[in-house]
């Protein structure tokens, strides 16, 4: 029995699927494309199948991805043809590989965030005041209730740029096991800064990586 990594994309329609909607989606689509999945056992068989980090609701992803095993062998190049040839709008299979890390293993997200300010002129220069400050506080919810923390120490700011008004942001954020920051939270907080309503905001997760910053393969 092989396991397969699917590596997949979830832009423009795609991001407002839901992980329950995916899971869904692929289970059809492994379907109707013909791949020989192989289906637990015991009084409810169902599709092995395991996503690591999927992204949230609403942002774009390229890095997604999804474990299945075959009870046999298929080239890897056929799945990514068939799959691609059946999946909706949105979501694009970029390679399916031989999985090399496992899912825990995952401990960064590296985003790029557009966002634009209602009413902030120079958003870049504010950023930048911004981000100068030594604690970026909020408050954060978890199971256990809210609580304040504070994000400076986490946010690895990588680019700043400014483009018609609207600021782009490269940042690479904690996501995995130990600790996951939502790109939503820094924005949040700039705009509160800012004394602005985000106007709009669009998140693209672009890679993740592991605690040593290697690639999730």
């Amino acid at each position: 029995m092989e396991t397969v990594r699917v590596f997949y994309q979830k832009t423009g329609r795609g991001k407002y699927i839901s992980h329950l909607d995916m899971t869904r989606c692929m289970k059809r689509a492994l379907r109707r494309a013909g791949i020989p999945v192989w289906y637990t056992e015991g009084f409810n068989p169902h599709v092995y199948m395991t996503f690591a980090l999927p992204i949230s609701l609403g942002f774009e992803s390229l890095c997604e991805t999804m474990d299945i095993r075959l009870t046999q062998p298929m080239p890897y190049e056929e799945i990514k043809e068939r799959l691609n040839r059946v999946l909706p709008e949105g979501i694009f299979v970029t390679k399916c590989a031989e999985p090399v890390k496992k899912a825990n293993m995952i401990a960064y997200s590296r985003y790029v965030l557009d966002v634009r300010l209602s009413g902030c002129a120079q958003s870049k220069e504010v950023f930048e005041r911004f981000f100068a400050q030594p604690q970026i506080l909020v408050m954060k919810k978890s199971k256990r209730g809210e609580k304040q923390v504070d994000l400076r120490p986490d946010i690895n700011l990588e680019t700043v740029e400014e483009s018609g008004g609207a600021l782009q942001l490269t940042v690479l954020l904690p996501s995995g096991n130990e600790k996951t920051v939502n790109p939503m939270l820094l924005l949040g907080a700039f705009a509160e800064y800012a004394n602005c309503p985000l106007d709009r905001v669009s998140v693209s997760r672009t890679a993740v990586y592991t605690a040593d910053f290697e690639p999730f393969c």
